[in-house]
């Protein structure tokens, strides 16, 4: 109540004492806690516990980048995979690259991940491409103009995408747009 009368704080059960206290019994150091004068906004830092230094943590951003793939590829599938490359086109990658197979994307969606237009000429050379070739599925197949309609990575098209991240190949790689 001392911090509330000084309105430095707006009620309880904020979830606060009980962060400190698990922190402590973890062994991690405490947060530091940081303001502006006007107290419009906080940071908050948290150290890395000691268990973790000098174990070559990777940075959240390297990781998040980075995806993980549960199936090594086969050679057949490399192969098949670099013929079918240089016929996808630049708008084409980057969008296998930025898509996860878990999730449903509609076609706006799917063409901002490629830096393009939400209009019917991109979606004739770069969507249905996608799709006749197996690498994205309709989820409703069977109204394919529906203004509800989305796309999905096939299965694939997540190896495809496994195949690109492995290969470190990019929208800028390629020259066929």
């Amino acid at each position: 109540s001392f911090l509330k009368a000084l309105q430095l704080t707006e009620g309880y059960a904020t979830g606060i004492r009980l962060m400190l206290d698990e922190m402590a019994a973890n062994g991690s150091e405490p947060p530091v806690f940081s303001t502006n004068e006007e107290r419009t906004f906080f940071e908050v830092e948290f150290k890395r516990h000691p268990a973790f230094e000098g174990m070559g943590v990777s940075p959240l951003a390297e990781i998040l980048n980075k995806p993980s793939f549960p199936n090594p590829l086969s050679e057949e599938e490399r192969s098949e995979f670099a013929a079918l490359i240089p016929s996808i086109s630049l708008a084409g990658i980057g969008m296998i690259r930025n898509l996860s197979g878990k999730w449903k994307y509609s076609r706006k969606e799917l063409l901002l991940a490629a830096n393009l237009a939400n209009h019917s000429d991109s979606v004739k050379r770069h969507i249905e491409p996608l799709v006749l070739s197996g690498i994205l599925a309709l989820t409703n197949p069977e109204s394919p103009r529906s203004p509800r309609q989305k796309y999905q990575l096939t299965e694939y098209g997540e190896r495809l995408a496994q195949y690109l991240f492995e290969q470190n190949i990019t929208s800028d790689d390629q020259v066929n747009d």
